[in-house]
């Protein structure tokens, strides 16, 4: 018996694809992927990286360099094998202006068993969100995506290895989340809670992904990837 199946819906690709891809098999970082995380808190391993510095500040444990977003058919950044670790604290994994402005975020509620996708046109990750969906991975009444916690809020889901990718289309203003190849969250003109408007987010400037777990994060590798029609 099938409870419920997700339909993926095509996107046309851009005429061009810029895809960008980690070597950690060598034990360095690419030149588009950096941390503020030092050398002795970064641990190679597997084939993977750990990145492990303790901090409680909110800053991007991993970011790629800014790019420009606003006429491109799809941005997307995908991590391989992720692991947040076992955390009650915050986790996000973001798209975030250039100078702390404008960012799209989704992340883990550090209180409640919740996903929370929102859109800050400034003040970055932290500022308060110009529109907010707190139903994030619900298919009907079916949580079929969750970041950090279980129902009875207890860690379970981050430090469960998986791929994840967030995908962007600024053309479409289309906002997908992808596990394991399928997509479990999608909002756009046509998909979207009451009081949430697409159309008010503003791509101009260079954006940059980020990705943040107040506990350690690990992962096999990431790819970035551009397509574009101009």
């Amino acid at each position: 018996m099938i409870r419920y199946e997700n339909a993926t819906r095509e996107i046309p690709f851009g005429r061009y694809t810029q895809r960008l891809e980690t070597r950690f098999a060598l034990r360095t970082l690419p030149d588009w992927l950096s941390s503020p995380v030092a050398a002795e808190s970064r641990t190679w391993a597997n084939n993977g990286l750990t990145l492990n510095d303790g901090s409680s500040e909110i800053t991007p444990k991993l970011a790629t360099a800014y790019f420009d977003v606003e006429q491109m058919a799809q941005i997307s950044l995908e991590l391989f094998n992720v692991n947040f670790g076992a955390s009650s604290n915050a986790v996000y994994f973001a798209l975030a202006g250039e100078n702390g402005g404008k960012a799209i975020v989704l992340a883990a509620s550090t209180s409640e068993a919740k996903t929370i996708l929102s859109y800050h046109a400034s003040g970055g990750v932290t500022s308060s969100p110009t529109f907010s969906d707190e139903d994030v991975g619900f298919v009907g009444t079916v949580k079929k995506f969750r970041f950090n916690k279980d129902n009875q809020g207890v860690d379970r889901y981050g430090n469960a290895p998986r791929n994840l990718r967030l995908a962007i289309f600024p053309e479409e203003r289309e906002i997908a989340v992808l596990e394991n190849g399928v997509t479990s969250y999608t909002l756009n003109r046509y998909i979207h809670p009451d009081g949430i408007d697409v159309d008010t987010i503003d791509f101009s400037g260079r954006w940059r992904f980020e990705v943040y777990s107040a506990n350690y994060l690990r992962l096999a590798g990431a790819e970035l990837t551009i397509q574009q029609n101009v």
